[in-house]
């Protein structure tokens, strides 16, 4: 039987420091190219490779929910200061326990970081997703992140 090799990493593709990189273009040199260069090999092997993040910590969705509602003319850097102030510590997976059903995702998305941009990871941009891994009444939501390359495989997956 024909098997698909399928990698999966414990926590994001991306090592936090690009992330968090205030010197990127050092930090791509040094820590992004031979991201780039195993990503590659991956693909070229014909080999599947995600992410998964338990726990977590993401809270661009609430972000987003905690602008709904407002005019563009109403995002102001303050009204962005004090709508992240009222959320703090609601992350993403409290938002999506409530939502979303035991064994389904979210759609795929595009995280917005600078090192996913096309000079940086090109080729090997990451999409991600939630999903929900528990049961009715007792979730339990990751995060998967994959290669644009291989992002439509997440289906197959979960």
């Amino acid at each position: 039987a024909d098997l698909q090799p399928v990698l999966v990493a414990d926590g994001s593709l991306v090592p936090f420091a690009l992330l968090t990189s205030r010197n990127l273009a050092y930090d791509a040199e040094r820590l992004l190219n031979p991201l780039k260069a195993a990503l590659s090999v991956i693909r070229d092997c014909g080999a599947w490779v995600c992410g998964y993040i338990d726990r977590p910590n993401s809270n661009s969705i609430a972000r987003t929910c905690a602008l709904a509602g407002l005019s563009p003319d109403a995002v102001t850097e303050r009204t962005l200061r004090e709508r992240e102030r009222e959320i703090a510590g609601i992350f993403d997976r409290h938002l999506l326990e409530q939502e979303l059903a035991p064994a389904h995702r979210t759609a795929l998305f595009d995280p917005l970081w600078e090192v996913n941009g096309p000079q940086y990871l090109g080729e090997h941009a990451v999409r991600a997703c939630y999903v929900n891994f528990g049961e009715p009444g007792r979730p339990i939501i990751a995060r998967i992140e994959a290669p644009q390359w291989c992002a439509g495989a997440i289906g197959a997956l979960c």
